[in-house]
């Protein structure tokens, strides 16, 4: 018997097949929600699983008799779900084979299973509960490759930054500037956003590296002279992180002190050292920052938590992300607060992200601690970027 397309073409809701050896059913059945559902009938599992291949990105549902000839229902359920294992199945069945019924729920990983003759009211519940969840789950594995593509393209990312450094960083003797890139990417990564890498498809990364290269560069130049001899700072002179920040709040009204239960959180110094590396951050974060957005500072364990908004911190950092992008204000203040984070980061800074979906903001955790020794890590980051053949032939080319 040939198969009935939907009458609704309109309709988005996801389809569903429904399996019987008794013509008679089958139209009863169609008959009853068509109008509420599409529809795709077969009378056996052999034509079923024919049907089933032909629109299996359609179908979201099947209902299916379980004595049928050819083979039983749930053998062709069997089937069906190794081809589409999301697809939500039900099993339409004689009281008399319940037992077998319930054992298919259990072991077979069958959704529901219905009993002859129906009850139309509780089968049209069954029916949209089923399209319900499938359509929940549908939206679940969306979501989740979303977030996969752009963790993916953050990676990549991340690791063309690592490049773009190694080459403009190397032998300048600037400390932890892996450190302040991998915060400003983590920052400025929002999917779909405008300058944003392409959440599908091959982005240019051979464009997307000399375009960091550049934009580094020029950042190291704006770094203050002779940064990278300058003297590590002293855990023998200790400066209170919260007199700083207050001080440096006091010179632009968008950052506000809030006090906290955490007091005495001390910086290593001296204090002419400390104030002129944190007043470079604040000016390169206020760069950003519009006349509106409002800054929260406060002490905090280890430091002190400045609460920014989010769309501040992707809008002025697109230029960072971009593969190109015209020169003019907004890529001029995104290389002052690339240069303010390599400069805080080059003193032992330490930079924490912590996101806040429900309030739109993103917590910046700052602190400062002694450099100690000098572990470049730039020779192991170059070996193993090197190494990493497959990666230069897919993204490099």
């Amino acid at each position: 018997m040939s198969t009935l397309p939907p009458q609704d073409t309109t309709n988005t809701l996801p389809t569903i097949l429904f399996v019987d050896d008794e013509e008679k059913t089958r139209k009863h059945f169609k008959r009853l929600f068509q109008r509420q559902f599409n529809i795709l009938l077969a009378e056996d599992g052999i034509e079923a699983f024919k049907v089933f291949q032909e629109s299996v990105t359609e179908i979201g549902v099947i209902v299916t008799d379980q004595r049928m000839p050819n083979e039983t229902g749930t053998e062709f359920l069997q089937k069906a779900a190794l081809l589409k294992p999301g697809v939500i199945r039900i099993l339409s069945t004689a009281y008399a084979e319940v037992d077998a019924a319930i054992d298919s729920v259990n072991k077979g990983g069958v959704y529901r299973y219905i009993t002859k003759p129906w009850e139309v009211p509780d089968l049209e519940v069954t029916l949209t509960r089923a399209v319900e969840l499938y359509q929940l789950q549908s939206e679940r594995d969306e979501l989740v490759r979303q977030k996969l593509t752009s963790l993916q393209n953050l990676a990549a990312t991340e690791r063309i930054h690592s490049l773009a450094a190694l080459a403009v960083f190397q032998n300048t003797g600037l400390r932890h500037c892996s450190r302040a890139l991998q915060a400003l990417v983590q920052l400025a990564d929002r999917p779909g956003a405008p300058g944003a890498l392409p959440a599908q498809g091959n982005p240019n990364w051979a464009e997307i590296y000399r375009h960091h290269r550049h934009f580094l560069e020029v950042a190291h130049a704006l770094l203050p002279t002779g940064l990278a001899n300058s003297a590590p700072l002293d855990d023998s002179s200790l400066v209170p992180a919260a007199g700083i920040v207050q001080t440096v709040c006091q010179t632009d009204n968008r950052f506000q002190w809030t006090e906290t239960e955490h007091k005495g959180i001390a910086w290593p110094g001296p204090a002419d050292l400390v104030t002129p590396i944190t007043q470079r951050l604040f000016e390169g974060l206020g760069a950003i920052l519009s006349q509106a957005d409002l800054v929260g500072a406060r002490e905090a364990e280890n430091g002190v938590e400045l609460s920014i908004s989010t769309l501040a911190f992707q809008h002025g950092l697109q230029p960072l992300l971009s593969p190109s992008f015209p020169d003019g204000p907004e890529k001029n203040r995104s290389l002052q607060v690339t240069s303010a984070f390599l400069e805080w980061a080059h003193h032992g800074g330490s930079m924490q992200i912590l996101p806040d979906p429900s309030s739109r903001t993103i917590t910046l955790r700052l602190g400062l601690a002694s450099p100690g020794p000098i572990h470049d890590p730039w020779e192991t980051l170059a070996a193993d970027l090197v190494a990493n053949d497959l990666f230069w032939q897919r993204h490099l080319d």
